[in-house]
């Protein structure tokens, strides 16, 4: 049971990046034109301050990406491979859509995790999935775990 939460608990909290992502800041936030703020010096951020360990919302981790360039394969490679297995989406189609990945929101979050997205053009799953890097360079995906919108499975539906 606590595997099942923690799976859970990743899942959602890759979601929550691409849903953070694509918020715009509210009226609250914003602060009108005839406000000024002054920020303090002290907190004031330059540019190169941005700390390289944290990626950008949606991006792939930066230790996942360099792990997998250890074994002589890019993030992209990876991506592609995910791609090219269509029959690992845990889904079938309905109303005749065909389920496919989305690969701008797949995201390599470890060195053994991936969450991606897949639609038929009616029904969108997020998805994740485990995968291994053989001394061959070869892929293997296991699927951890999928939420269709009513919840997280780990069970593919028929």
């Amino acid at each position: 049971m606590k595997t099942r939460y923690m799976i859970a608990l990743l899942a959602v909290s890759a979601a929550a990046v691409f849903a953070l992502s694509a918020c715009a800041p509210s009226a609250a936030t914003t602060p009108s034109p005839t406000a000024v703020v002054t920020p303090e010096p002290s907190l004031t951020a330059k540019p190169t301050e941005t700390p390289a360990a944290v990626p950008a919302s949606g991006a792939d981790s930066p230790i996942a990406v360099s792990y997998l360039a250890s074994l002589g394969i890019t993030a992209g490679d990876l991506k592609a491979d995910l791609m090219a297995h269509p029959e690992l989406i845990p889904f079938g189609g309905v109303l005749g859509g065909t389920p496919a990945f989305l690969p701008d929101e797949t995201v390599i979050l470890s060195e053994s995790w991936v969450y991606a997205r897949a639609e038929d053009g009616h029904v969108a799953c997020s998805i994740l999935y485990r995968y291994t890097v053989g001394e061959d360079k070869s892929i293997t995906w296991a699927l951890v775990g999928y939420d269709l919108g009513d919840g997280f499975e780990t069970e593919p539906t028929a």
